[in-house]
């Protein structure tokens, strides 16, 4: 089911946000499952190839905070001016986002196909991991651009308020995933034995995947998403809207991965390998936890745009607070659960936990499930403002948590002070609670939610 797009502006807000997010979070699932496909057929291939994936995870997730960046404003810029039944601004909306996706993609292809033996000299001394990763990472450069096409039609379907679109175009490109990296990893039958050259092909045939599933609907299904003669042509006006809405989102990407991989260093400098790498299991059980957050959070960008196009700004900022409550309600059904049974799911990702892993990774756990209602609280919050197009009010809430709370405190803890590992997590815990603090109370203080002008269609 999908909400009727006269729901989004009139309808019950509880019902059109659940039938908006139920979707994104299985589309949140599959996008999980899409990265595991390389390291399931890489670990059963070599070991070499499965930590040149691993090293080349990172870079990949840098690289898709551009994408991420113009996905955003692709799907903001078409949410408000459908509110605003500008159909023809619409239309215009979707042709540069494909344009400006399909350059950025080319642009990013190129660079990392030139600096990719570069980067991973940096990273690691081990010859064969290297030249395994930079391999990998070659065979992906050549698919961003076509990626970049089938996510600004994603975008433009989710700001359309059709997010079953968008998890259909995921799934179309986890199918083309699973069954391509297998035949090109190993060799099956009359297809080539590529190894990790295989797993990235498989990866790009998964963009290749969601590409013909999505110009096959839009160009058969959807009319008012598909872009006519009269649309094409590059408004430089509508370009620079995309960069400037897309631009904060680009920054935050990498600034958040950056502390990231400092807090990664710090364990693994004062820490056992193992627990680093139960570190890494806990980090990986709180992405899981936090996917229904995701999706209302996408739900709620959409819903916002529509109805600040819609001149319904009192709507807008209602469906704030719905989605908040909906979302306190789920992570706080999800982090109790952790808080009783962290032993017990940890015990579903590591077989037989020693005593040390067992001891920090529980504590992990315990901590983390008590930042998942702030996390609820920022997420929906700063989503409220990205759906009014201002993604500049998402990067200065993210450079307070990681910037001066996360990094700071974790090296003063446990460099200044000598506290244990696990006050990693207290200072994850500590910016999660900041950041919900700014988050609400920037939104408070700006209250209705104003737009940009992103309702109008360039002359």
């Amino acid at each position: 089911m999908k909400p009727r797009e006269d729901e989004i502006v009139s309808g019950s807000l509880p019902r059109v946000l659940t039938l908006l997010s139920v979707p994104l979070m299985v589309q949140s699932g599959v996008l999980i499952g899409n990265q595991i496909i390389d390291a399931f057929w890489l670990g059963h291939y070599s070991g070499p190839a499965l930590a040149a994936v691993g090293l080349c995870l990172p870079v990949v997730n840098l690289l898709f905070g551009v994408h991420a960046g113009l996905y955003t404003a692709v799907q903001v810029t078409v949410s408000q001016r459908l509110g605003d039944d500008d159909l023809e601004g619409v239309r215009r909306a979707v042709f540069n986002g494909v344009v400006i996706m399909f350059l950025a993609g080319v642009l990013m292809g190129l660079v990392v196909w030139w600096a990719a033996p570069l980067i991973f000299d940096l990273l690691t001394d081990d010859d064969t991991v290297r030249s395994l990763a930079t391999t990998y990472l070659r065979v992906i450069a050549l698919g961003l651009a076509w990626n970049g096409v089938s996510d600004a039609f994603e975008a433009a379907y989710l700001g359309r308020g059709d997010s079953s679109v968008v998890m259909k175009v995921s799934v179309s490109a986890l199918a083309a995933n699973l069954v391509a990296s297998p035949l090109f990893v190993f060799g099956v039958g009359w297809f080539p034995e590529l190894g990790i050259a295989g797993a990235a092909a498989g990866t790009v045939a998964g963009y290749l995947g969601a590409l013909a599933y999505v110009l096959a609907y839009t160009f058969r299904v959807s009319p008012r998403i598909k872009p006519g003669l009269a649309d094409v042509g590059i408004d430089l006006r509508e370009q620079r809207e995309f960069v400037r809405v897309a631009a904060p989102v680009a920054l935050e990407y990498p600034a958040r991965h950056l502390v990231s991989v400092f807090v990664v260093g710090v364990v693994g400098n004062v820490a056992s390998a193992a627990v680093l790498g139960t570190y890494t299991i806990v980090r990986r059980i709180v992405n899981l936890a936090a996917i229904p957050i995701v999706g209302l959070e996408q739900a709620t960008q959409t819903v916002v745009g529509q109805n600040l196009g819609a001149d319904r700004q009192g709507r807008s900022s209602r469906s704030v607070y719905v989605a908040a409550g909906i979302g306190i309600g789920i992570l706080a059904v999800v982090g109790a659960v952790q808080l009783v049974f962290a032993a017990e799911i940890l015990g579903l990702f590591v077989g037989d936990p020693g005593a040390e892993m067992l001891e920090f990774g529980v504590a992990g756990l315990r901590i983390m499930a008590l930042a998942y209602l702030p996390i609820a609280v920022t997420q929906i919050a700063i989503a409220g403002f990205v759906g009014a197009g201002r993604t500049k009010v998402n990067l200065y809430v993210s450079v307070v948590g990681n910037w001066l709370v996360v990094l700071p405190v974790t090296g003063g803890l446990i460099y200044v002070l000598g506290y244990p590992t696990v006050s990693v997590f207290w200072a994850t815990l500590a910016a999660k609670v900041v950041t919900a603090a700014v988050s609400v109370l920037w939104f408070h203080l700006d209250r209705p939610i104003r737009a940009t002008t992103l309702t109008e269609t360039p002359q």
